[in-house]
């Protein structure tokens, strides 16, 4: 992946995504004010002016909300937006958690989802498909891009969280149990039918890079996220 970096170093462009025709990219570590200057900043500086940033309320949850043109509220509760309008630019916010962003490129479908331990395991990638099957959306050619969030190497977790998961995604080190979220998603995405050579990303360890990225698990005080985002190019 090549680096877009403005002079502060405040934001990625994710190439692969770009080559299909979208703007998607992800919001870096830096010297914020407030969550608030993150989604100017990317609605005046990054965005085509045509576009209406669209920033749910993340619940943790597993429901997909379908926006069909740039009239609708976005004003709702929702883990993932999916659409296929010219008009509007996807975000998801994360500080470990999983975005996903996912693009049908010849129905022009695309999506931003937020996937954390508890949307997984409440079917979050399940209700994507879902929605999706009934867009006409075809997986099978259906590209998934992953962007940074927390890593085997350092989501910890309890015994009640790791018996969520199936065995071959939990390591037990020295008697603490870690959980590969980023391995247990990838597998349910292609049992669903996504093909492997579709799924790329970015497999950097939020928690592991203290000065790229924001981690809740490592900066729990932080008033500030990562925003991945995703619209049609101008």
């Amino acid at each position: 992946m090549r680096m877009n970096i403005t002079k502060n170093h405040l934001y990625m462009i994710f190439d692969e995504l770009r080559r299909l025709g979208y703007m998607a990219g992800m919001t870096l570590k830096s010297h914020w004010e407030d969550q608030v200057k993150v989604y100017e900043f990317i609605e005046n500086n990054i965005m085509p002016s045509n576009s209406r940033v669209i920033i749910p309320n993340q619940v943790h949850g597993s429901l997909i909300m379908h926006m069909e043109d740039d009239g609708q509220s976005s004003n709702f509760d929702a883990d993932g937006v999916i659409t296929n309008s010219a008009n509007l630019c996807l975000t998801v916010t994360t500080a470990d958690c999983m975005p996903i962003l996912v693009v049908d490129p010849i129905s022009g479908y695309f999506a931003a989802i937020h996937v954390g331990w508890r949307s997984f395991v409440a079917g979050i990638i399940d209700n994507l498909f879902q929605t999706g099957h009934e867009l006409k959306m075809n997986f099978g050619r259906t590209q998934i891009f992953f962007g940074p969030s927390i890593g085997p190497c350092c989501f910890e977790v309890g015994p009640e969280v790791a018996a969520l998961f199936d065995k071959d995604w939990i390591d037990n080190r020295h008697g603490s149990l870690y959980v590969d979220l980023k391995g247990a998603v990838q597998n349910k995405l292609m049992s669903l039918g996504i093909v492997r050579e579709n799924i790329g990303g970015n497999s950097d360890c939020t928690c592991c890079n203290p000065d790229r990225y924001y981690s809740y698990r490592r900066d729990k005080n932080s008033p500030v996220q990562m925003v991945t985002f995703i619209c049609r190019a101008a």
